[in-house]
């Protein structure tokens, strides 16, 4: 991940359930975060959890803006 840091600008998944984030960082420096990673929540309501959709803006360079949930 950190030769590609520059690069990649955000990850996404899935399959924890909740709506989260986790941010990556860089064990040989902690205090540089490398990126970011959306964890999108549940797309049924199993466990009692809140299912979601999500929407993401992206630009035209390819950067990340932000996210909606529906």
């Amino acid at each position: 991940m950190r030769i590609y840091a520059p690069i990649i600008t955000a990850g996404f998944g899935g399959h924890t359930h909740v709506d989260d984030f986790r941010i990556l960082q860089d064990e040989k420096a902690p205090e540089d975060s490398l990126g970011v990673f959306r964890i999108g929540p549940s797309v049924s309501p199993i466990f009692k959890n809140n299912d979601e959709g999500q929407f993401a803006n992206v630009s035209m360079h390819y950067c990340f803006l932000d996210a909606h949930g529906i």
